[in-house]
């Protein structure tokens, strides 16, 4: 039976065990071939990170003086992850920690010239992997899998919001 016939009336799909309409595994696995691949490309240029580390140092290479709040939000990250990471690219030299100028409780976050080097070094096969993924997708395809995926995200907001 094709996708087509298994759309009841109200154009939902009856939910299967069947791991090929497992939407939720799908998306899964793929963001974990991305990271597994992610993090074979920064082992073989040598770069001493993981790809948790690496996303957090492009976000403040992007937002320098980011606030630590402001990357736990922006990267869905929950705050002690954010400050184990932060402590280990501060411990690497890589950003550092300066104190909020309007509230001394908050840091903000700076890259150092030792992490823009590491951006410099890896953000161009970054990039390329990216489009190498969507490779031989069609623009249509993209902004249909964008709206999916952001509804996906929105349906978890309303049920996270619940508890």
């Amino acid at each position: 039976m094709n996708l087509k016939n298994k759309l009841d009336n109200s154009n939902t799909l009856e939910i299967e065990d069947k791991m090929e309409f497992d939407y939720f595994f799908i998306i899964e696995k793929i963001g974990r071939k991305i990271s597994q691949f992610g993090q074979k490309v920064l082992t073989e240029k040598n770069l001493d990170l993981t790809i948790d580390q690496w996303m957090v140092l492009k976000k403040v290479s992007e937002c320098n003086g980011i606030s630590q709040i402001e990357i736990c939000k922006s990267l869905f990250k929950d705050a002690p992850t954010v400050t184990k990471i932060l402590d280990l690219l501060c411990k690497k030299e890589l950003v550092e920690r300066k104190i909020n100028a309007t509230d001394r409780r908050k840091f903000d976050i700076f890259i150092t010239k030792n992490g823009e080097n590491i951006v410099e070094k890896f953000l161009p096969t970054y990039i390329e992997t990216r489009k190498t993924v969507l490779d031989n997708l069609q623009i249509e395809d993209l902004y249909i899998m964008a709206h999916t995926l952001n509804g996906l995200s929105e349906n978890m907001d309303k049920i996270t919001d619940k508890f």
